[in-house]
């Protein structure tokens, strides 16, 4: 007698890297339960979808996803998880979620149904249409936090890399920040599970490791008597080839102790990733960072001072109200004097419950899209410059695709001439750099990288 096949699901995964590790759970859950993945989402009896809700512009790619998957997949069942399906995290009554759920089945009428991440073990009742979407919206599994799921199955589009989760949730609300209302005030992972995922991780082959929390460097376990920085040290003593790194910091909870570490460690990459958002104390108070710009100044400073070739990064938001020209100005000042490798900036998005007098304002649309534009132009140019002094510099990276590698300085480096396999160890050299990035040639491949 022939057995049934099994039935396929396909992953698409919008948004930051929690999503990406969200994802790993559902790969857990599913194929545990005897579903296989696929890559193709003609092939999928399932499509879930992890969704963005940062800006109103990356939900409007997932309804129109929606939309157009139906036609390319007509037999395909989707579902819909992730920040956008629970934008009221602290609804108690669930009022708010319950009227979200309406307009979201109103607006993805092609969808199968929707869940809250947190639910991603009933998941298979779902898909089996054992228990109701509903149920699986307005409540939550608070038992036990579901990222305390180890996988035990990973993704082959991702063969070296780890995304594991120490925390979710934030609690510092950041007035333009949907992530305490989507994923709920923090919670932080026991150490133990942490350890136990990381190692895990490492057996399975994996090389490099990132660790995630919207504000990372705040863990602790209590009970364990740890703190980030231990879990840090923890995790550099383990006895395997690979690099790891960590995001996003929060400027109020960095320590020059954890710096020091950066540059101490032989396996933690020589990164730095510390959100600015703005340069002006205005528009940071309106932003309820709690902290100053020269507060930033002060420890980004430190980070440039003591760790040789810091590959500092930020993120900026252009045109948060009250910014003025004068505001905007203090930001382009901090980033001429902090010359960032990186900076990831986007136009501020007005919600309709949030800013909302802005939503169609041209004259406020036009100012932000040409700051956007000026800070492109002086980014792009430093983009150029620091790359460029990097050439001549040598580094530990490791091959993660034919022609590229990943650099212990947590930058891509393009090596056109590359013939090692993925995976390899190498000690290469920058040889080229400009607005687009670095390339490298490879000088030796390595067996025991941090020995």
């Amino acid at each position: 007698m022939n057995q049934p096949k099994p039935k396929k699901y396909f992953l698409k995964i919008y948004g930051c890297l929690f999503n990406h590790a969200d994802a790993e759970r559902i790969r857990t859950i599913l194929n545990q339960k005897g579903y296989k993945e696929t890559f193709k989402e003609e092939k999928a009896d399932y499509i879930i979808v992890l969704t963005c809700s940062v800006r109103e512009k990356a939900e409007h790619k997932v309804i129109s996803y929606t939309n157009k998957i139906k036609h390319k997949n007509p037999k395909a069942h989707t579902y819909i998880t992730g920040c956008m399906v629970r934008r009221d995290f602290l609804d108690q009554d669930t009022t708010r979620t319950l009227k979200r759920l309406k307009r979201l089945e109103t607006i993805m009428p092609n969808s199968a149904g929707f869940f809250d991440i947190t639910n991603i073990n009933k998941l298979p009742q779902l898909l089996e249409n054992k228990i109701h979407h509903k149920d699986l919206v307005l409540k939550r599994d608070t038992e036990k936090s579901y990222i305390d799921l180890i996988p035990t199955s990973t993704s082959n589009q991702s063969p070296l890399i780890a995304n594991i989760p120490i925390m979710i949730g934030c609690s510092e609300f950041c007035t333009f920040c949907i992530v305490p209302y989507t994923r709920g005030t923090e919670k932080h992972r026991s150490y133990d599970s942490i350890m136990t995922e990381v190692e895990q991780s490492l057996k399975q082959g994996k090389k490099i490791i990132y660790l995630l929390g919207q504000i990372v460097d705040k863990w602790k376990d209590e009970k364990a008597n740890k703190t980030f920085l231990d879990l840090l040290k923890d995790i550099e003593a383990l006895p395997y080839d690979f690099m790891f790194s960590f995001t996003s910091p929060h400027p109020n909870y960095i320590t020059k102790e954890i710096i020091n570490f950066i540059h101490n460690s032989k396996k933690l990459m020589k990164h730095l990733g510390l959100p600015l958002q703005s340069g002006s104390n205005k528009v940071l108070k309106a932003m309820n960072r709690k902290y100053t710009k020269e507060k930033y100044l002060e420890i980004a400073q430190y980070a440039r001072e003591t760790i040789p070739n810091l590959y500092l990064t930020t993120d900026i938001i252009v045109g948060f109200p009250p910014e003025d020209e004068e505001d905007f100005k203090d930001t382009l000042d901090i980033i001429k004097r902090l010359e960032f490798d990186k900076v990831f900036f986007a136009k501020y998005s007005p919600r309709h419950n949030y800013h909302k007098e802005l939503v169609h304002n041209v004259k406020y649309q036009k100012t932000v899209q040409d700051r956007f534009d000026r800070i492109n132009q002086l980014v792009n140019k430093i983009f150029a410059k620091r790359n460029k002094a990097q050439v001549g510099n040598e580094y530990i990276a490791i091959i993660t695709a034919q022609n590229q590698a990943l650099s212990i300085r947590n930058q891509v480096v393009d090596i056109p001439y590359n013939t090692l396999p993925v995976g390899t160890w190498v000690h290469l050299k920058i040889t080229g750099g400009g607005r687009r990035g670095v390339i490298g040639e490879v000088i030796e491949a390595i067996d025991a990288p941090f020995k």
